[in-house]
C-alpha cells in the first residue's frame, strides 16, 4: 500500500495569529519594509534614529490595521533603556511633521496612545489589501483605509522556511515626501569632495593672479613659497587648493604687512622663484638652488 503524501501546513499559520491580544502576521518572524524608504534615507529626511524609531513601530504595530498604540516610554522600553525616552519623543515629533506617522498631541500623561503609521499597506484581516491614510482627517487622527493595487506574486521566504511574504512593492514614492521648515526648494545634497595633499606642480594660477590683481594683493612669490612650506610642514589637505591659497593670500599667513611692500630692485642672478623650482623639478625635500 502506497504511503501518503505528508499534509501540507495550513496557510493560516503563515498569514496572521494572535499574540498579546493583537493581531500580527507570523511569516518566519520576518516583517515587510518598503524599498521606498532607500530614498529618503538619501534626501536626508530620516536620520538613523528616526529611522530605528520608524522601524521599531513597524514592528509592534497591529498588522491588521497599521497602528501603534504606545508612546515614548513604551519605545523606549522595547529598546530597553527608558533613558531614551526623551530622544524618542523629539523623534516622534519630527515622524510626525514629516508625515510618516501621526497621533493626537498630548502631554503622554495616560499612558499609550494609537499611533497611526501613514501609507501603511495591510495584508491581514479584514483591510487586507488597503492602505492606511493616517492623514486624511489631519490632526484629528483618525484612520482612514484606502484600495491599493500592489498586489505582489507570493513567493516561498526561502529555501528552509515554509512561510510566504509578499513580494516588494514596486512603486518607490511610498511616503509623502515634506520639506523641512524653511528648507530651500532647489536643495540637494551634494557629495563632498574629496580632500588632496599638495600636488606636485602647485603653483600660481591664471585665476589666482587675476584674483589678487583685482583685490591688489601684491608679493605673490613670497606668499606662495609661505604658504607651500606650511602645507608640506604640517601635512595639509584641501578639496580645492587655490581657493586654500587665497585664503593665505587674504589673511596675511605670510605675515608681510607692514614690510615693504615693494619688491627688490635687482634679484641676484642665480635667483630662482619657488614656482620656477617647481615646474622645472628642481626643488626637493631640503634643497636649495646654488
Amino acid at each position: 500500500m502506497a504511503s501518503k503524501k505528508p499534509r501540507a501546513r495550513s496557510r493560516s499559520s503563515a498569514i496572521s495569529r494572535q499574540s498579546r491580544g493583537i493581531q500580527t502576521r507570523a511569516v518566519d518572524n520576518f516583517t515587510a519594509i518598503r524599498n521606498g524608504i532607500l530614498e529618503h534615507l538619501a534626501s536626508g529626511n530620516l536620520s538613523p534614529f528616526d529611522l530605528g524609531v520608524y522601524l521599531y513601530l513597524h514592528l509592534r504595530a497591529d498588522w491588521a490595521t497599521g497602528i501603534y498604540r504606545g508612546c515614548a516610554l513604551t519605545v523606549a522600553h522595547g529598546f530597553d533603556d527608558p533613558a531614551l525616552r526623551g530622544h524618542i519623543n523629539k523623534s516622534l515629533i519630527r515622524l510626525r511633521s514629516r508625515k510618516y506617522i501621526n497621533y493626537r498631541k498630548g502631554d503622554g500623561r495616560r499612558g499609550g496612545y494609537p499611533i497611526l503609521i501613514n501609507k501603511y499597506h495591510v495584508t491581514v484581516g479584514e483591510l487586507s489589501f488597503h492602505r492606511l491614510d493616517a492623514w486624511k482627517h489631519g490632526q484629528l487622527c483618525k484612520p482612514e483605509y484606502e484600495p491599493w493595487n500592489g498586489r505582489g506574486t507570493v513567493e516561498e521566504l526561502s529555501r528552509h522556511g515554509d512561510g510566504t511574504v509578499m513580494a516588494p512593492i514596486q512603486d518607490l514614492k511610498t511616503l509623502q515626501d515634506v520639506k523641512r521648515p524653511g528648507e530651500n526648494p532647489s536643495f540637494s545634497r551634494k557629495r563632498k569632495t574629496r580632500k588632496a595633499s599638495l600636488p606636485a606642480d602647485f603653483c600660481i594660477s591664471e585665476a589666482v593672479r587675476k584674483w589678487a590683481e583685482e583685490k591688489h594683493h601684491t608679493r605673490l612669490e613670497e606668499r606662495l613659497e609661505h604658504f607651500i612650506c606650511y602645507a608640506k610642514a604640517n601635512g595639509k589637505q584641501y578639496a580645492d587648493w587655490d581657493a586654500a591659497f587665497k585664503n593665505a593670500i587674504r589673511g596675511d599667513w605670510a605675515n608681510l604687512k607692514g614690510k615693504s611692500n615693494s619688491a627688490p630692485a635687482t634679484l641676484p642672478a642665480t635667483y630662482v622663484s619657488v614656482a620656477e623650482k617647481i615646474r622645472a623639478g628642481l626643488a626637493t625635500a631640503g634643497g636649495r638652488t646654488q
